[in-house]
């Protein structure tokens, strides 16, 4: 199953949880639901808002929800942001890579700074950046590895998606 299409699965089964229609559509559904589209396995709790996916032959994960924790197999060497953040979506999926969508109060420019330090004090190289209206997307590379930096900031919230892939 592609990652595109788990997560437009993912976020179809929040818009149902957030939605209210709790009622109408069940955890063990939507885990069904996951499961034969993708032939891994989902751990959906309505309760907690969130959605945990294990691709089956992969080993890699998924978690989508409004706070989750990291996975227990995120990689130790992927920097996570650490001022104060709301996790979204954390992604590990092996030969494929690693993703993490967050959001926080903190400024753009104060998590950008940051994403920036961390990275070339690890060694990576700035290769490509834009800002366009109001939205920062930094690339870094690293052997064969590129790490993106994107960030966003409206109306004091600001949202990042960091991933890295191979080359």
């Amino acid at each position: 199953m592609t990652n595109t299409r788990f997560l437009s699965l993912a976020v179809l089964s929040l818009i149902f949880i957030g939605g209210g229609c709790v009622n109408s559509v069940t955890e063990n559904t939507i885990e069904r639901q996951i499961e034969s589209e993708s032939g891994g396995s989902a751990d959906v709790d309505i309760d907690n808002e969130t959605i945990k996916y294990t691709d089956e032959e992969t080993g890699g994960t998924v978690s989508v929800g409004s706070d989750i924790s990291l996975p227990d197999d995120f990689p130790t060497d992927f920097p996570v942001y650490d001022g104060d953040l709301t996790i979204i979506s954390a992604a590990n999926i092996p030969e494929q890579g690693v993703s993490l969508m967050f959001s926080s109060e903190d400024s753009l420019k104060q998590i950008a700074t940051w994403y920036e330090d961390e990275l070339t004090s690890d060694g990576w190289t700035r290769d490509q950046g834009y800002d366009l209206q109001g939205r920062l997307v930094e690339s870094y590379v690293k052997d064969n590895l590129r790490m993106t930096v994107s960030l966003a900031q409206d109306a004091g919230i600001t949202t990042g998606t960091i991933v890295r892939s191979k080359e």
